[in-house]
């Protein structure tokens, strides 16, 4: 923003990648985007000769460097068709380490996992007086950690609105590159960037799609019936989803030390349910009691599974 006017662009921030997947800052003040605006745009691959490089001064450390590419008034940029080098460089972490208070909050990450809840949306106030979006999620990733996650503004909406989706996924993965550490109501938790985030939904890219195929052959080990694997309901008061996959789990394990050929899903999800409305309690939930019997009334309607030991 430039002279108080939210549309007039004062600086463009960007990522350069290369052909070996090595990442660095960049940025365009807005005297020279005339010359360099047809060209920058994301997902662009571009030879750029005669760069300049400055200190990165910025706060948010995007990249490893602590210098930076600004485009000036001698620099060469042009498109080019040749790329050999890959589309993205994702550097997950361990969703663990950030819950267990190993990153410093606003740290930048890459961050995966698949929806476990999802709560509703909420409108917010900026501190510029402007309003907002936020969306509060449950993410879990491969090893059954599980970890809340902040979405803001178009995140938020466009998260929300696919999880309305009756075409979607039943496992909802979701990928942010350039995310951060956050920290709300006093848990550890990972949030989209404010700056540079990209946030994939269920995108047609290998990370995405090799999470999902790991995701489902763990659980396969644990059902015999992929139909009742994953099994999503929604309480209707809140427009809370709760993907129960972590229920199947939890059997397995009941039965490998049990002779029953018959479980009964709401004596071992219990905990699940506890887990779950106390995680909606620390995210500021109104009508708790509401929110528990919706959760709980989704359990018992399950009945009971056939599980053969």
């Amino acid at each position: 923003m430039m002279n108080n006017n939210k549309n007039e662009i004062y600086r463009l921030d960007m990522i350069f990648m290369d052909e070996m997947g090595t990442m660095i800052q960049a940025s365009c003040l807005h005297k020279m985007l005339g010359k360099f605006k047809e060209f920058l745009h994301l997902d662009e691959c571009l030879l750029i000769t005669k760069p300049s490089l400055a200190t990165n001064k910025s706060s948010s450390k995007y990249t490893k460097r602590n210098d930076k590419i600004p485009l000036y008034f001698y620099t060469s940029v042009e498109k080019c068709f040749d790329w050999s080098g890959p589309k993205y460089r994702f550097n997950f972490v361990n969703i663990k380490d950030v819950v267990k208070n190993k990153f410093e909050v606003n740290t930048v990450i890459d961050w995966i996992g698949y929806v476990d809840v999802c709560f509703n949306l909420e409108d917010t106030s900026k501190k510029d007086g402007s309003k907002g979006k936020r969306l509060n999620l449950r993410l879990e990733d491969i090893e059954g950690q599980k970890c809340p996650v902040t979405l803001w503004d178009g995140f938020a909406i466009d998260m929300f609105a696919y999880m309305n989706d009756k075409k979607r996924e039943k496992y909802v993965v979701i990928l942010c590159h350039f995310g951060m550490v956050n920290l709300y109501k006093g848990k550890r938790g990972v949030a989209n960037g404010f700056e540079l985030s990209r946030l994939f939904i269920d995108t047609d890219i290998e990370e995405i799609s090799s999470f999902r195929k790991r995701l489902i052959f763990l659980n396969q080990d644990n059902s015999n019936n992929q139909e009742d694997m994953v099994e999503g309901f929604v309480t209707p008061d809140l427009n809370v989803n709760v993907v129960s996959a972590g229920v199947i789990h939890e059997v397995s394990d009941y039965v490998e030390v049990s002779e029953l050929n018959v479980v009964e899903k709401e004596a071992i999800t219990r905990q699940e349910v506890v887990d779950t409305v106390e995680f909606a309690k620390n995210l500021g939930v109104v009508n708790i009691d509401r929110f528990e019997n919706s959760v709980t009334k989704a359990v018992n309607d399950e009945g009971f599974q056939q599980v053969t030991p």
